[in-house]
C-alpha cells in the first residue's frame, strides 16, 4: 500500500510527482483541509473537507482535465 497523502488521500498513479501540476494542486488542496499544522497558521480552512471522489488523484486529476477544455 502507498503512503497517504495528508493522512487521508491516494496516489493511485505511478507517474512521476515532483514536476506535474496536477499532482502539485492535489496535494496543496489535501494541506489546506487536513494538514493541522497548516490550520494552525491559516484558520480560515478549519473544518474544510475534501469529497471522497477527490481523495484518489486519479478522480482529481481526470476532473481537472476536464475543465480545461472551458479555460
Amino acid at each position: 500500500m502507498k503512503k497517504l497523502v495528508c493522512g487521508v488521500g491516494v496516489n493511485d498513479t505511478d507517474t512521476p510527482t515532483q514536476t506535474c501540476s496536477y499532482y502539485g494542486r492535489w496535494k496543496n488542496m489535501l494541506k489546506r483541509c487536513y494538514d493541522k499544522r497548516y490550520m494552525t497558521k491559516h484558520p480560515t480552512y478549519k473544518d474544510c473537507s475534501v469529497c471522497d471522489d477527490w481523495l484518489i488523484y486519479s478522480n482529481f486529476k481526470a476532473w481537472l482535465i476536464s475543465q480545461e477544455q472551458f479555460h
